[in-house]
C-alpha cells in the first residue's frame, strides 16, 4: 500500500468511526441534549448598571498544553442577508423600554470572499473540572476566569483556578433559576448573566441577572445578591415550539452603555443584533441588523481597546461540521447618534483548527482569545486559546490536512 493510499484509508476509517459515534449519541453533537425551557416566574427588581466600558483584565495564568493537530480549512459560500422586519409591534402587557431598530430593512451584504477565509490555530490550555462540564459562558475578572453551566445546573457561577483545572470558588444566586443560562458579560461594575437559551422556541420571556463585581469577593459557597430584568422579542407575534426558528440566543457582550445580544438563528443560519438597555426593568427588543454569519452563534465578546468584536459559532452541517470565529471591527457609523456599530465590510471569518463543542469566548488583551468547550461525545470539556499576531490576525496552523498539497 502506498503512503497516499494509507493516508486516504486512515481518513476514511476515521470518518466511519466518527459517524458511528454520532449516531450512537442519538443527536447532533454540536446541539447537545434538549433542555428544560419552562417559563420562570416574574421577579421584580430595580436595575442599575455602570455606563462605562470595561478595561481589559490582566492575563490569567493559563499556559497551553501540547499543540493540537490542525484540521481542515474551507471557504464558505456567500449567503444572502435576511431582511430585518420594518414593522414594529409591542405588547401592551409589557411595560418598560422598547429597543427598536434605528432604521428599517438594514440587511447587510456579505464581505468580499477574499476577506472571509482562513484557519485559526486553537491550542488546548486545560481540561475543565467535572463541575463545569456544560460550560456556556466566560468572563475574565481581575485575571481569573469565571464560568457557568447551562440548563439544569444550580443558579451558580464558578471561578476557575489560575491554571483552569479546578474550581476555586462557587457563588450562588439564591432564589434564581437556571432555565438556560448561556452567556456572561461584564462592565466596570457589573457581571451580567443571560438566561436567554431557547432551543425549542417555547420561551416568550427571557431573563437578565446582574451581580455587582464587589459581591464576587464573597467566600466560597456564599449566596450573593442580584437584580433581574426581563426582555422579549417585540416582533415575535406567536410563541410556539419549533426546531427551526430565529429566537434562540447564546451570546451577549457589553459595548459602551449597551448590552448587545446576538441571536442563534436555527431557521436561516444568520445572526441578528439586538441592543439591550442595561437599566430597563422590562423591555421589548427589535433587531438592529442581520448578519450573514453562515452558522449558529454561541458566544460574543468585545474588546474596547482594539474596538473589535468576536463571534463564536459552528456550522449547520449535522455531521462533520466545524467551529468558526468572526472578527469584526466596530466604527461610529451608528445612524447619527455616534453609537458604535459593526463594520461588516471588514469582517473576517476563520475556521477553528481544533474540533470541540466551543461554547464561550473572551478577549484576554488584544492578542489572545480564550475559549471554553463543553463535553460532547467527541470532545472533552476544555479551555483553549487563539493567539493573534501584531496585525491582529489569528495565527494559522502549520499544515492543513485538507489542503491538496499536504497529500
Amino acid at each position: 500500500m502506498s503512503a497516499i493510499e494509507g493516508r486516504v484509508g486512515a481518513r476514511a476509517t476515521w470518518a466511519a468511526v466518527m459517524t458511528v459515534l454520532l449516531f450512537a449519541a442519538g443527536c447532533s453533537t454540536l446541539d447537545g441534549p434538549a433542555r428544560s425551557e419552562a417559563e420562570a416566574p416574574a421577579q421584580a427588581s430595580t436595575a442599575t448598571a455602570a455606563q462605562t466600558d470595561r478595561t481589559p483584565a490582566q492575563q490569567p495564568v493559563l499556559q497551553p498544553e501540547a499543540p493540537v493537530q490542525a484540521q481542515s480549512s474551507q471557504t464558505p459560500a456567500q449567503v444572502e442577508s435576511a431582511k430585518v422586519p420594518s414593522t414594529r409591534t409591542s405588547s401592551p402587557r409589557v411595560k418598560g423600554a422598547v429597543i427598536a431598530p434605528d432604521t428599517a430593512d438594514k440587511a447587510v451584504a456579505p464581505p468580499a470572499a477574499g476577506n472571509r477565509s482562513g484557519v485559526a490555530q486553537v491550542q488546548r490550555v486545560a481540561l475543565l473540572p467535572n463541575t463545569v462540564l456544560e460550560t456556556s459562558g466566560l468572563a475574565q475578572i481581575e485575571g481569573r476566569l469565571w464560568t457557568l453551566n447551562d440548563s439544569g445546573d444550580d443558579a451558580a457561577i464558578y471561578q476557575l483556578s489560575s491554571d483552569g483545572r479546578r474550581i476555586a470558588k462557587t457563588l450562588y444566586l439564591a432564589g434564581a433559576r437556571n432555565i438556560d443560562w448561556e452567556s456572561l458579560a461584564l462592565d466596570a461594575d457589573t457581571l451580567y448573566i443571560a438566561d436567554c437559551g431557547n432551543n425549542r422556541g417555547r420561551r416568550a420571556t427571557l431573563q437578565l441577572y446582574r451581580v455587582a463585581l464587589d459581591a464576587l469577593s464573597a467566600p466560597d459557597g456564599s449566596r450573593v445578591e442580584y437584580e433581574v430584568s426581563h426582555f422579549r422579542y417585540g416582533h415575535r407575534l406567536e410563541v410556539s415550539a419549533s426546531a427551526s426558528h430565529n429566537f434562540d440566543c447564546e451570546a451577549i457582550t457589553v459595548v459602551g452603555d449597551e448590552l448587545w445580544l446576538f441571536s442563534k438563528n436555527r431557521g436561516d443560519g444568520h445572526t441578528e443584533l439586538y441592543r439591550l438597555d442595561k437599566q430597563a426593568r422590562e423591555q421589548a427588543l427589535y433587531p438592529y441588523r442581520t448578519y450573514p454569519v453562515n452558522g449558529l452563534i454561541t458566544a460574543a465578546d468585545y474588546d474596547p481597546v482594539s474596538r473589535r468584536l468576536v463571534l463564536l459559532g459552528y456550522s449547520r452541517e449535522r455531521f462533520f461540521g466545524h467551529s468558526f470565529i468572526w472578527i469584526i471591527p466596530l466604527s461610529n457609523n451608528g445612524d447619527g447618534a455616534q453609537k458604535l456599530a459593526p463594520e461588516w465590510s471588514g469582517a473576517q471569518r476563520y475556521k477553528l483548527s481544533t474540533y470541540a463543542q466551543w461554547e464561550a469566548i473572551s478577549w484576554d488583551g488584544s492578542h489572545r482569545l480564550v475559549l471554553s468547550a463543553e463535553r460532547s461525545p467527541l470532545s472533552d470539556a476544555q479551555l483553549g486559546e487563539i493567539r493573534l499576531d501584531a496585525q491582529g490576525l489569528p495565527l494559522a496552523p502549520e499544515a492543513d490536512p485538507d489542503d491538496a498539497s499536504f497529500w
